[in-house]
């Protein structure tokens, strides 16, 4: 009898969710599911890697600007100063990782371990990302919902507590948001058709920074920037390493109502 229950209720969330999936498409409700990650795995012979994100959150939530951490400096990354873990980072080895949370219909639990010590652990270990996500496999349930990259330049992966299967990434164009990888959210799919053509005709940093300023047309269209007064676009990230093993890493960071706040910009190269 409670094999059923528990059958019946794991079939009965399915369908909330599925739901949910076709609601989101034709509603407002991904207006609330903001933060934006479009990524490029070598794209070409002059990058390895490039990135632009932004990273949405209460403004209430305090937050210090990328820098390096520790008096070794070996990590670049934002930081949140309430759990002290990051949401995107790179380090002086090559080694990158974001992590976005997943919103389901049901609300976050707040006991739950913090999603931001995901990207710093794999940024501070020494093991291949396949062999990190497996080792963290076992406690996915431990967190609120998210998605998670991870990558040393050799291989990229996708994971999500979320997903059964952790996903290995070929060269390409990639769009991640709130939902799984290379969603059909339109921010996801257009950011990812127009970061393909700015590396086809060439780009600047400005033209990334552009990528991630569209506010939106409509209702239905979940903006890539967020203009809120408690909520919104609180950091733009531009993370590139060329072909030479040089790492430009920027971030732009915004207040309530997008006020921009300052930009902080790093350039090193990578070590043995």
């Amino acid at each position: 009898m409670q094999l059923g229950l528990s059958l019946d209720i794991e079939a009965f969330s399915w369908h909330i969710w599925e739901t949910f999936i076709i609601l989101q498409s034709i509603l407002p409700i991904n207006r609330f599911f903001m933060c934006l990650i479009l990524f490029a795995i070598n794209p070409n012979y002059e990058y390895k890697l490039i990135l632009a994100a932004n990273r949405d959150e209460f403004f209430e939530r305090p937050t210090e600007r990328a820098e390096f951490w520790g008096d070794e400096e070996k990590i670049l990354a934002g930081k949140d100063l309430r759990k002290e873990g990051t949401w995107l980072g790179v380090s002086k080895r090559g080694r990158f990782s974001a992590i976005t949370n997943f919103r389901p219909p049901q609300a976050s639990v707040s006991y739950k371990r913090s999603r931001g010590e995901l990207p710093i652990n794999f940024l501070e270990s020494d093991d291949s990302p396949e062999d990190y996500l497996n080792s963290i496999a076992e406690n996915k349930i431990e967190y609120n919902g998210f998605n998670l990259l991870v990558g040393d330049l050799k291989e990229y992966y996708y994971s999500s507590n979320r997903i059964k299967v952790n996903q290995k990434l070929g060269n390409g164009f990639f769009g991640l948001s709130n939902e799984k990888l290379n969603c059909s959210w339109p921010k996801v799919r257009d950011g990812r058709r127009k970061l393909a053509r700015l590396v086809e005709k060439g780009f600047s940093n400005s033209d990334l920074y552009k990528l991630l300023e569209d506010t939106g047309s409509s209702e239905e269209l979940s903006a890539s920037f967020i203009h809120g007064e408690n909520y919104g676009t609180r950091a733009m990230t531009i993370l590139t390493i060329d072909s030479f093993d040089n790492v430009l890493f920027e971030e732009k960071t915004f207040g309530p109502l997008g006020k921009f706040e300052g930009l902080t910009s790093f350039g090193f190269m990578l070590e043995e």
